[in-house]
């Protein structure tokens, strides 16, 4: 991709720096129409700057979720492995109950203590 933006973006600015150029020697000479188009190519200069950083920003994330995910691994896979960790965090609290009351806690907090965890774990695996 960043080939791409190259292509895309640098070759476009460098005719528009020069169409700005030559604009703003005209403009110097007291050409006024010329500090107009100057003014126009300035702001297609902006906005394209503004495509460019958003572009930049998304690769950006693209790579950074790629090595994450280990290159070629797939989302579901990712997905998938989340899941398994809720679950397992989950057993682990039930067994860890156990353990603190010496096996004596009631079922009812047993399940109130389970369901917070579970909230916890998918408010934290909604937040990736």
């Amino acid at each position: 991709m960043a080939a791409q933006l190259e292509v895309k973006y640098i070759n476009d600015l460098k005719s528009l720096v020069e169409d700005l150029e030559i604009d703003t020697v005209k403009f110097d000479k007291n050409n006024l129409t010329a500090g107009r188009r100057a003014r126009g190519i300035s702001m297609k200069i902006k906005h394209m700057m503004t495509d460019f950083r958003k572009d930049i920003l998304e690769e950006t994330k693209t790579r950074q979720t790629e090595k994450l995910n280990g290159g070629s691994k797939n989302v579901e896979n990712t997905t998938e492995n989340t899941e398994n960790v809720v679950e397992e965090t989950s057993n682990v609290t039930e067994t860890e109950e156990v353990v603190q009351d010496g096996g004596n806690s009631s079922s009812n907090n047993k399940k109130k203590k389970e369901s917070k965890t579970k909230k916890s774990i998918s408010g934290k695996k909604s937040k990736k």
